[in-house]
């Protein structure tokens, strides 16, 4: 061999660096299922406030019955509460027409398990048209549970 054949040689040189902006192939993916995840939470997030909001109403129907001992009161602002929380989630020209039995019949089918139409739901469709008219602590109690369960099958 040849001395100068070593000093012909050159140093093994790497390949440049990978451009910063090119991803691993698992990255986009990653990326579009954490965006679903949070959409979905938000969504999630959403449909409770709107639920939270409901109940709250609920419960201030619930202590102004308690003060005034209204029947009348309590069965209106409960029918209206159901009312605009089925419009929210519903179809507006499915819910806003309804009265009397076609609305016990639309809650009982949407979550009311028959209790609006058989049971203390009844009273939604003559207690608010009662003025001064009073409904026993049991009577009412079994409204609002109906009512709170209808809310919570319904979150919107």
């Amino acid at each position: 061999m040849n001395a100068n054949s070593l000093d012909a040689l050159r140093d093994i040189h790497l390949p440049a660096p990978p451009a910063p902006w090119l991803l691993p192939d698992w990255l986009p993916a990653a990326g579009m299922l954490a965006f679903f995840l949070a959409l979905w939470y938000a969504r999630r997030l959403w449909r409770r406030r709107a639920l939270r909001a409901a109940l709250r109403a609920l419960d201030e129907l619930v202590a102004a019955h308690a003060r005034e001992r209204d029947a009348a009161r309590l069965a209106g602002g409960l029918s209206r509460l159901l009312r605009r929380h089925a419009m929210a989630r519903y179809p507006q020209s499915d819910v806003a027409g309804l009265t009397g039995k076609d609305w016990l019949r639309f809650l009982d089918a949407h979550g009311g398990n028959g209790a609006f139409c058989h049971g203390a739901g009844a009273a939604l469709e003559a207690f608010p048209y009662r003025a001064g008219s009073e409904m026993d602590a049991a009577q009412a109690a079994a409204l609002i549970a109906a009512a709170r369960h209808w809310l919570k099958a319904n979150p919107r």
